[in-house]
């Protein structure tokens, strides 16, 4: 048995992406996006060096210049996603990774919580080894959005600072609910914090 409660950042600043590749970080104008020029045709992976005693050719595959081809990139570049959009999917990925080795009558239990400038509580305890519970925790985080008003159609009042705190405390009190934890040793009850940055609020 387990129990999880998720602390998620809904702040104005998860609105925001990251820089550089959604794949793998780096600028667009990186030479991994280019791919190497001026590689022998014979597929060596070797590049064109000019060889001293054959003009323009080139010493590892007696080519010329022009004949060398340009190399595939190590990554297309891909814009990335908002951090936002990378809680939800960290989410998705967790729920599913958090029921794999689940044995049949083992509870894996999941709360969630949202903050801003202000915390709420949106989904007590429900057991995700229930395929049902489980889409709707994970829908629930992808309707998410940041900021003020971010919770007007479910009556929910956060804000768009970064108040981890309220959020912390709101995941204790929780974790803190003997009955609806009862049976789960504390050994295994957490907290997982999703946030991108240092408290504003």
């Amino acid at each position: 048995h387990g129990a999880v409660t998720l602390v998620l950042d809904v702040s104005n600043s998860m609105d925001e992406a990251p820089d550089g590749c959604g794949i793998c970080g780096k600028s667009e104008n990186h030479a991994d996006h280019k791919g190497e020029s001026n590689l022998c045709p014979d597929g060596s992976g070797n590049a064109y060096e000019r060889s001293f005693f054959g003009g323009n050719r080139c010493v590892n595959c007696d080519q010329r210049r022009n004949a060398h081809v340009q190399g595939e990139p190590v990554c297309r570049y891909e814009e990335p996603g908002t951090h936002l959009e990378e809680l939800q999917d960290a989410v998705a990925d967790f729920l599913d990774s958090y029921v794999e080795n689940a044995n049949e009558g083992d509870k894996r239990l999941v709360s969630v919580i949202v903050f801003g400038t202000d915390a709420v509580t949106i989904r007590k305890w429900v057991d995700v080894t229930d395929d049902g519970a489980r889409s709707d925790v994970e829908d629930l985080v992808n309707s998410l959005s940041t900021g003020n008003g971010a919770y007007l159609d479910r009556e929910y009042l956060t804000n768009g600072g970064t108040n981890i705190e309220a959020g912390l405390v709101l995941g204790r009190n929780l974790l803190n609910d003997a009955e609806a934890l009862a049976g789960i040793p504390a050994s295994n009850q957490s907290l997982i914090l999703f946030s991108d940055g240092a408290p504003t609020a």
